[in-house]
């Protein structure tokens, strides 16, 4: 399952080529990326909130496509 969920498989297309329920896949699918979460967030030299002024973000892209300022979050 680790394979597909790498070359980005939704839930629906790994149970098609596995032999599992759709809810324990699911289920799989959220711990893993958990776990990925909280390894970035221990990795991460940034720890509590961020602040960043609007004007900062007004032409930032993030490598896989633009960053957009949206009611006080940043959307990727």
């Amino acid at each position: 399952m680790i394979r597909y969920f790498a070359v980005d498989l939704d839930a629906t297309q790994i149970t098609q080529l596995i032999v599992l329920n759709l809810n324990s896949v699911n289920h799989s699918l959220r711990a893993i990326r958990e776990r990925i979460a909280e390894f970035c967030e221990a990795q991460s030299p940034f720890k509590g909130e961020i602040e960043v002024d609007e004007s900062s973000l007004a032409h930032a892209y993030n490598g896989l496509g633009w960053l957009q300022y949206k009611n006080g979050l940043i959307w990727g």
